[in-house]
């Protein structure tokens, strides 16, 4: 499955900075495109994670890669071809949409060296004339937080799973701290590990496209859309005994949520996030 360059590239690592000074990652965010107003060559920058990776009393920052020259005039980003390093950058305010785990700060003045894609608001699921069907692949790329060298250099995990079940309301769900909640989302086929909170989900589509004008035939034609915002996974309850004892442990259901993207159509078009692009135009 050839995943888009600028789909992969528009991830990075968002953490918190801490009393000490040290950088701690919590989870993964990505770059969304917003339409300028007036001016639909232009974009705005939004950097979108789950609510629950942003602390509230806590600066913070995303991890990404830098190139260290300017690449030639007209020649497309490929990640073999520069040199690289990774930075991390503070982040300003944080915007949480009222009910569903999800939150995005506007980027501000983004350095043009950053190596970085960007998914575009038009490819949601939601505001396209595709819809995604039970069964159909997805692929999300995020935070492998048990490799300390991968989280170190910026390097996203790939995964992949299928959609199980679509819509669904009143999902079990436990943040960090214990909190439980009641969600509405996806249900993806996979596996899914801690640092995959705040990933995107794309689902690969395959659709017909117009017929051809000489041979009238249909041809297959993918088409990659932003699903939704991984929120987690879910958990189920395993009885193992050590030593006589018997523990209640939490198992891996196999089974991600994700956020569905219409959710975050309703936090972009926020009135207060829309008067703060105003002011960056």
């Amino acid at each position: 499955m050839d995943v888009p360059v600028a789909h992969r590239r528009s991830v990075v690592f968002v953490g918190s900075i801490e009393g000490t000074g040290e950088h701690r990652l919590r989870g993964t965010g990505f770059m969304v495109g917003v339409p300028v107003e007036g001016d639909d060559t232009k974009i705005h920058l939004q950097l979108v994670t789950a609510s629950h990776v942003v602390p509230h009393d806590k600066p913070t920052f995303m991890r990404l890669r830098r190139l260290l020259s300017d690449p030639p005039a007209g020649e497309p980003l490929n990640e073999r071809l520069f040199e690289e390093e990774v930075v991390d950058v503070e982040l300003g305010t944080w915007h949480r949409h009222p009910i569903a785990d999800l939150a995005t700060t506007l980027i501000v003045e983004a350095d043009p060296r950053w190596a970085i894609g960007v998914v575009p608001w038009a490819s949601f699921v939601g505001r396209s004339p595709h819809e995604p069907e039970l069964g159909e692949d997805v692929v999300f790329a995020g935070l492998l937080a048990q490799v300390d060298s991968m989280a170190e250099r910026h390097v996203p995990m790939l995964r992949g799973g299928m959609i199980g079940a679509l819509y669904q309301h009143k999902i079990p769900m436990v943040e960090p701290g214990g909190t439980r909640r009641l969600l509405d989302g996806h249900l993806i086929d996979c596996r899914s590990f801690g640092g995959f909170s705040g990933a995107p989900c794309f689902v690969s589509m395959i659709r017909t496209s117009a017929p051809g004008s000489s041979l009238h035939v249909l041809n297959p034609t993918p088409f990659w859309q932003l699903l939704g915002v991984v929120g987690g996974h879910f958990d189920h309850r395993s009885s193992i005994e050590i030593q006589g004892d018997s523990l209640s442990v939490p198992t891996s259901a196999g089974v991600a949520v994700v956020y569905p993207s219409e959710l975050l159509t309703e936090l972009l078009e926020d009135e207060a996030l829309i008067a703060e692009r105003a002011l960056d135009t």
